[in-house]
């Protein structure tokens, strides 16, 4: 399918994303719910994809309908002020440009925060969690919602750990009727670190995907770094 589509529209397909909406289609989630089991959602044994690419999940995704559906609209038109710029990719495709690869690296350039979930009480598995950040006189304040691309077990993440992402804006929805609006974000994780060291807070060399985020006020992004990432 990805072949018919670059023949007949004559765009760059990198690994799942398409170059002409790339920042759209950064914006996959997993699609798990309370109902299907913590345990749907693994990253592959063999290496298949980059993680930024939503063949680096072995289970269903999608688009949420609230990033580019009915509840946020899809904006076809974003404010390039809160999107990021493509400034490489680099891939080694396995035999089939629009198959499975044996390495790949997004380099990409926007605006870069961190922000904090913490683990709730796993009653049941949570399709999403709050994020945190620093909020006025010293507070925390709500920041948005993400979820995670595999989710999170009691034993990695037990009940009131934290972990720290560096979300990448990468759209804001059109404007409400009050000409308010949101924004939406990949989040990230230092590549080199272990997994479970979640709350290593120095500036990583190289990132890897694990969620998105959403409902994120643009006064958050006014913190924020403009910075070129490197994304496994």
């Amino acid at each position: 399918m990805a072949r018919t589509i670059a023949q007949n529209t004559l765009d760059e397909y990198y690994a799942g994303l398409w170059k002409s909406f790339f920042a759209h289609c950064l914006l996959w989630a997993s699609n798990w719910h309370v109902d299907r089991g913590i345990l749907q959602h693994s990253r592959p044994s063999t290496y298949l994809a980059p993680s930024w690419s939503w063949a680096s999940v072995r289970g269903p995704v999608h688009y949420l309908s609230w990033v580019n559906g009915y509840w946020y609209t899809f904006n076809a038109s974003p404010d390039p002020a809160f999107m990021p710029t493509l400034v490489n990719v680099l891939l080694e495709p396995c035999s089939d440009v629009y198959g499975a690869v044996k390495h790949g690296l997004l380099t990409i350039q926007g605006k870069v925060n961190a922000a904090f979930s913490k683990q709730q009480e796993l009653a049941q598995t949570q399709d999403r969690l709050t994020l945190w950040g620093p909020g006025p006189a010293g507070s925390v304040s709500k920041v948005g919602e993400i979820r995670y691309d595999v989710p999170l077990c009691q034993s990695c993440a037990p009940i009131g750990s934290m972990r720290v992402v560096w979300l990448l804006c990468c759209i804001k929805s059109q404007a409400f009727s009050d000409g308010s609006f949101r924004t939406f974000a990949i989040a990230l994780e230092d590549d080199e670190c272990e997994e479970g060291q979640y709350l290593c807070m120095t500036v990583p060399t190289r990132y890897r995907r694990v969620g998105v985020a959403w409902g994120i006020d643009p006064s958050f992004w006014e913190q924020a770094s403009t910075a070129t990432l490197a994304i496994a």
